[in-house]
């Protein structure tokens, strides 16, 4: 098969089908946007280690994987994959006080921040999640579509705005079934007013959020 073969609506569910059919990001991934926050983190997968043995820490990454399960004792528990950039660790939530707060936000796709107990049982980490923070509901990138509107002048417009409103959002110039990612120094910040710009210049329907 080929992914292009399958139509997507936007680059988070681009993303969703490469990890579907091939168990990996081919093309970017998800928690791009994220690696400057990511990576202020103490510890990440990869540096998971003896000292961090029944450690309390805090990892930030993307959630996958999630599933409600019964233990022996009928109680209810949290099961889930949780991958930074670095690595994959597995996400236990056990009912604790802080169970019920945790289980609305313990979902696929969810980009979390997450505290808890970890260890290391033959080769395998584990993180006993008590706590959970959402950093963001979703995976979100800018589209401009610029089809009609490829003279210098427009160009260089764009290029001005994005650069006035530098950030960690990805960009995306759209031409036809084309999409092509912008170097990272025109990713904008999360800015309406940098939206509405981009928008007035080019027209409705042709800039986007997804």
């Amino acid at each position: 098969f080929d992914i292009k073969d399958y139509p997507v609506t936007s680059e988070t569910e681009k993303l969703r089908v490469e990890k579907d059919m091939l168990g990996l990001y081919v093309s970017s991934h998800p928690l791009e946007p994220y690696r400057d926050i990511l990576e202020k983190y103490e510890v990440t997968v990869d540096k998971l280690g003896d000292k961090e043995q029944n450690k309390a820490i805090r990892l930030g990454g993307i959630l996958s994987d999630c599933r409600k399960v019964i233990t022996k004792t009928k109680k209810e528990m949290l099961i889930g994959k949780l991958e930074d950039l670095t690595g994959v660790i597995t996400v236990l939530v056990f009912q604790t006080p802080t169970f019920e707060s945790i289980k609305p936000y313990f979902e696929d796709d969810a980009i979390v921040s997450i505290s808890g107990r970890v260890r290391n049982n033959k080769n395998e980490w584990t993180i006993s999640c008590d706590g959970i923070q959402v950093i963001e509901e979703k995976t979100r990138s800018l589209f401009i579509d610029i089809e009609t509107h490829t003279d210098d002048t427009v160009l260089k417009k764009i290029r001005e705005i994005t650069r006035e409103y530098k950030g960690n959002i990805p960009v995306y110039f759209s031409v036809g079934d084309r999409r092509v990612l912008a170097s990272r120094k025109y990713w904008v910040s999360n800015d309406e007013l940098c939206f509405s710009q981009i928008k007035g210049l080019l027209g409705e329907g042709q800039v986007w959020l997804s």
